[in-house]
């Protein structure tokens, strides 16, 4: 009895080896990643190089080396799909679900729309291992949108497709650049999954690239963040959106100088989102 129990072990083994040999796997940051603020960090996948610009606090820091908003563009005929991701930090907090918090979300395009597709996660004592994400599907070619987890730090990740079928990277499929700096709600705390949070929505809905700089609970119109927010490439129209719901007191926004005219001063138009009306003394001196 005891044989057969480890020949059968045996055979699971090689059937999940062979299984795992059956795909092609492709690093993420050599296909296109669509969202990001700052493309040229050195992990690729790090929303803004901490290291370059100062001032930041190391919550701040933590919650911007997260995936927020990062998507990957890229073109397959493969009935499958998998992805094979390295967490540096997974999220395990409160607030948002683990689809969102360190899953994945894969979108589809059709008729010219993005169709959700599937989402997934590892459970979590298997984070190493690959991600069946969805299966079975027709082998023409598809343009596919996949969301990095909102709230966990990765170091890789790869696309992986069944062998003999192709992989290869989409066009930017979005025009313009806008950056949106916010809170939790930016950031896309407490979403279902990680392609929710409205930048990303708006997004795939009107075809212009937001580029999701959401810090959840650090949105205080720091001077550093300005600094930051001023250097980011390629911004079209130079046009920084700033949600201001729920607005914080005013006695936890820590600038000594307004946020807003740094930004001016630089050429860069600041736009407001407000769900009510809030009045703002910080722009007094302006």
């Amino acid at each position: 009895m005891r044989k057969l129990f480890m020949m059968m072990a045996l055979l699971l083994a090689g059937a999940a080896a062979s299984a795992q040999e059956g795909y092609r796997y492709v690093e993420a940051s050599e296909l296109t990643l669509t969202g990001q603020v700052f493309p040229d960090t050195p992990n690729p996948y790090h929303r803004m190089d901490t290291a370059r610009y100062k001032g930041f606090t190391d919550e701040e820091v933590r919650l911007l080396l997260e995936t927020a908003g990062t998507a990957v563009a890229f073109r397959t005929d493969s009935p499958s799909i998998r992805v094979l991701p390295v967490y540096v930090r997974p999220y395990f907090g409160g607030g948002t679900t683990g689809f969102a918090g360190r899953g994945f979300d894969l979108y589809i395009k059709k008729d010219g729309v993005w169709l959700w597709a599937a989402s997934g996660l590892q459970s979590d004592n298997s984070l190493d291992k690959p991600v069946k994400l969805i299966q079975d599907m027709d082998t023409t070619s598809k343009e596919c949108l996949l969301y990095l987890p909102v709230r966990s730090e990765l170091s890789s990740v790869k696309i992986g497709v069944e062998a003999g079928r192709t992989l290869e990277a989409l066009p930017q499929p979005f025009r313009h650049r806008v950056v949106v700096f916010g809170s939790s709600f930016t950031h896309g705390a407490s979403t279902s999954k990680a392609g929710m949070a409205y930048p990303s929505i708006l997004t795939r809905e009107t075809g212009i690239q937001f580029l999701n700089l959401g810090v959840s609970g650090r949105c205080r119109l720091q001077d550093y963040f300005a600094a930051a927010l001023a250097d980011a490439p390629d911004v079209d129209c130079r046009t920084i959106l700033l949600q201001l719901w729920p607005m914080p007191p005013m006695w936890t926004l820590s600038s000594s100088t307004p946020f807003p005219t740094l930004l001016l001063t630089r050429s860069v138009n600041v736009c407001f989102l407000s769900l009510k009306p809030c009045r703002l003394p910080i722009l007094a001196n302006r």
